[in-house]
């Protein structure tokens, strides 16, 4: 109940859906004006993409989340899955935004900005390094889905709301 009044962003890295690949990970900050965010969600799964995103719809269409999906890559199918089903999103480029990101998460980590609550995700960000075209990765072997999951969580929350819209 008390999160249907709080302000929530989320993000959703997308993945190919396969046992063997990388995972999907839908994150979700809360985040009360004046206070740290606070992770306080997240679904990672190698589930065929139209199970996931059945699953992150059920969630959405409870809670008012402002979210962000990936649209690189195979983040297309995503973006085009979440469109179907209705849910509103805004498209991201982690691509061109990576480092900046990598930065702001690493950053509102470090300053308890944001406060993990799955030491999985902060692992990840842990097992990050620059390669040689000076681009954060995961090192071969790991991950870094739920580190992008929150890269736009994190960016949603950042972003400025308008205070008046038109329809």
């Amino acid at each position: 109940e008390k999160f249907k009044k709080t302000m929530l962003y989320g993000g959703v890295d997308g993945a190919e859906g396969t046992p063997n690949g990388d995972a999907h990970c839908f994150s979700v900050i809360e985040a009360t004006p004046g206070e740290a965010a606070v992770v306080i969600f997240e679904i990672t799964s190698n589930e065929p993409i139209d199970v996931f995103w059945n699953r992150v719809k059920k969630i959405l269409d409870n809670f008012n989340i402002f979210l962000a999906v990936e649209k690189n890559g195979l983040g297309v199918a995503h973006v085009q899955k979440a469109k179907q089903l209705g849910v509103r999103f805004t498209a991201w480029n982690t691509g061109a935004n990576r480092p900046v990101m990598i930065s702001d998460l690493e950053e509102a980590y470090r300053k308890g900005e944001l406060i993990e609550t799955y030491p999985e995700a902060e692992n990840e960000l842990r097992d990050m390094e620059y390669n040689s075209e000076n681009k954060a990765e995961a090192k071969k072997g790991k991950h870094d889905d739920r580190v992008l999951s929150r890269t736009m969580a994190l960016q949603m929350r950042n972003k400025p709301r308008p205070g008046v819209t038109f329809l």
